[in-house]
């Protein structure tokens, strides 16, 4: 198998124009990068597939997506933006323990057929542990073109403006 620095100057050489990073990036770094997400932006907040293609075997891990807490009150705050919390189109991800909210889309969403075997487990989807409303504007969770083969379990959804759950296209996705 190629190093990743090999591998990304051989996309880079195949095709220059489409290729936008500049260094190999690793695991640890993207779920560092991921830990720390931008306040409101007005695009994804958290896109893994961006760049040299989709993005596999990686974990987002006890973040907070899309909201932030408040010290002072003891409560969340919406640092939301206007579109999808968590865009994925990669394969063999792990999305667990976070908490995802104030999206103007969906919370997390799997998209594309390079989106299967990933799971979903153990988040709170537009509602926090204590209850808070931080719900999404459409669904909590949206698996869409013909994403597939992924696994939802354990988690809290509620509040999202359309439904939780919704499989827009794509097979054998265990809920």
């Amino acid at each position: 198998m190629l190093s990743a620095k090999r591998l990304l100057l051989k996309l880079w050489l195949k095709n220059p124009l489409k290729i936008g990073a500049v260094a190999a990036s690793s695991p640890e770094l993207a779920a560092a990068m991921a830990r720390h997400i931008p306040l409101g932006t007005d695009g994804y907040v958290v896109e893994r597939g961006g760049g040299t293609g989709p993005a596999h075997d990686n974990q987002v891990i006890n973040n907070y997506i899309g909201v932030g807490w408040n010290n002072n009150t003891g409560h969340f705050t919406n640092l939301g933006n206007g579109y999808t919390g968590l865009l994925s189109s990669g394969r063999n991800i792990t999305i667990s323990g976070n908490v995802v909210g104030f999206s103007g889309l969906s919370g997390i969403e799997l998209y594309t057929t390079d989106a299967h075997d990933n799971t979903v487990s153990g988040n709170f989807i537009g509602v926090s542990a204590f209850g808070d409303n931080l719900g999404n504007d459409e669904a909590g969770v949206f698996i869409n073109v013909d994403a597939h083969d992924n696994t939802l379990s354990g988690n809290t959804v509620a509040n999202n403006g359309y439904i939780g759950v919704v499989i827009g296209s794509g097979q054998h996705n265990l809920i």
